[in-house]
């Protein structure tokens, strides 16, 4: 379900002409992150916006951005 959200905001950044690349570039960022959460383990659903930010800083080993904080938002917003 997450996975397919992604792929719809990935597919309407290009729709709009893919002016944003910044844009583009993080919610590819945050699709690469998601691929790593191993999902037998942990339970995506029960995450508030803050645990899966925290989640996705630690495998990133960094913070993540303005821009993929607001990919995390979106998707949280439309699940």
């Amino acid at each position: 379900m997450i996975l397919s959200k992604i792929k719809e905001i990935e597919n309407s950044i290009s729709r709009d002409g893919g002016a944003n690349s910044e844009e583009l570039n993080a919610a590819s960022s945050v699709k690469n992150l998601l691929l790593q959460i191993d999902y037998k383990s942990e339970h995506i659903s029960d995450f508030s916006l803050s645990k899966i930010v925290n989640l996705l800083n630690f495998i990133k080993e960094d913070n993540l951005s303005v821009a993929e904080e607001a990919v995390v938002k979106q998707i949280l917003e439309d699940l």
